[in-house]
């Protein structure tokens, strides 16, 4: 399925070129969105590190952007920047009866890494995955990143994943096997850290209910 629509900003000063407005959600065409994300995995350093083995065709990637809506157990978001699509990041193999599920992440346009995007969306998800999709939120969130993208690993732990464990030899890709890291995350450790990670990151405001003012639920804003 698709997230619901949520808005945030971040500013990480000078690394991020200052207050950065970002809205996720639904794409507004399918067919861009598709084209779009062709390309980004095509791209070989892309499809490495979202460990994908294969090139995809667009029909593929139609199928894919069209089909979301029914997969109950996956939530996916599109992420707009000044109204342009740069990646999408999602909530994959949600269980519901244990609470948890798995968090992953594409940042395709390259012009956006080494900002800080990541760790605000992901900081940004990981509130909504805590409060929501099941009554009183997800119990844990867990992640998977392949050895050798270390900024991905710095983004996540960042936002208070710790180790779980190295799986060797965990993908072959490119006539090579690449180790993969898996890190965790408890709702109650996100309960804890929660301000000193949203500061760190550089969240300014979060609405993660769009649309909703008048039932109460209002952005936070933060210092």
């Amino acid at each position: 399925m698709y997230g619901p629509k949520i808005k945030f900003a971040y500013d990480r000063g000078e690394k991020s070129g200052g207050r950065v407005e970002v809205e996720l959600g639904s794409p507004a065409d399918e067919v861009v969105a598709a084209k779009q994300f062709t390309e980004w995995i095509n791209d070989n350093r892309i499809r490495l590190y979202l460990a994908t083995p294969a090139p995809c065709t667009e029909s593929a990637e139609m199928d894919w952007v069209k089909n979301q809506n029914n997969r109950p157990d996956d939530l996916s978001w599109n992420i707009m920047i000044e109204g342009e699509m740069v990646g999408n990041i999602g909530l994959h193999r949600i269980d519901r009866t244990h609470r948890r599920a798995e968090l992953g992440i594409m940042i395709g346009d390259k012009k956006r890494w080494g900002k800080g995007l990541a760790q605000a969306l992901e900081a940004v998800i990981l509130d909504y995955a805590f409060s929501n999709i099941v009554a009183g939120g997800l119990n844990k969130v867990a992640a998977e990143v392949l050895d050798g993208n270390e900024p991905s690993r710095a983004a996540i732990k960042k936002c208070g994943f710790r180790d779980v464990a190295v799986r060797r030899e965990h993908f072959w890709f490119f006539g090579r096997w690449y180790d993969a890291w898996e890190g965790e995350i408890l709702a109650s450790e996100w309960s804890k850290n929660r301000a000193k990670v949203m500061k760190a990151v550089g969240i300014k405001y979060l609405d993660l209910y769009c649309g909703c003012a008048s039932e109460g639920f209002t952005p936070e804003k933060f210092d």
